[in-house]
């Protein structure tokens, strides 16, 4: 009996490790003007990006960003910000490091 006990409650908790769900990724939005209010909101609030100004323009899922950078790190995080919105495939580095 305590067997039997024991096998139900390893399937039951396995059974429930298959339920957990991963927070849904934002659904790329509509229009290029939507793809480029996300892609900005999101570098406002990056602990990173969020105190600097940078133009982007969308065009389908590709993406330009210009602006001026204090160092490559900053760059890279602009960039992996901007590839990382819902819809954006490709992205156009503009970007330049501030000497």
């Amino acid at each position: 009996m305590m067997t039997v006990l024991k096998r139900c409650a390893a399937v039951a908790v396995l059974g429930l490790a298959g339920c957990v769900t991963m927070p849904a990724e934002p659904e790329a939005t509509g229009t290029d003007g939507e793809t480029r209010d996300l892609i900005e909101e999101r570098l406002a609030t990056d602990s990173v990006t969020r105190s600097k100004m940078y133009a982007v323009d969308v065009q389908g899922t590709q993406a330009r960003v210009r602006g001026t950078v204090r160092s490559e790190a900053e760059r890279m995080r602009v960039l992996g910000v901007v590839r990382g919105t819902p819809g954006i495939e490709s992205v156009i580095d503009q970007l330049r490091v501030a000497p």
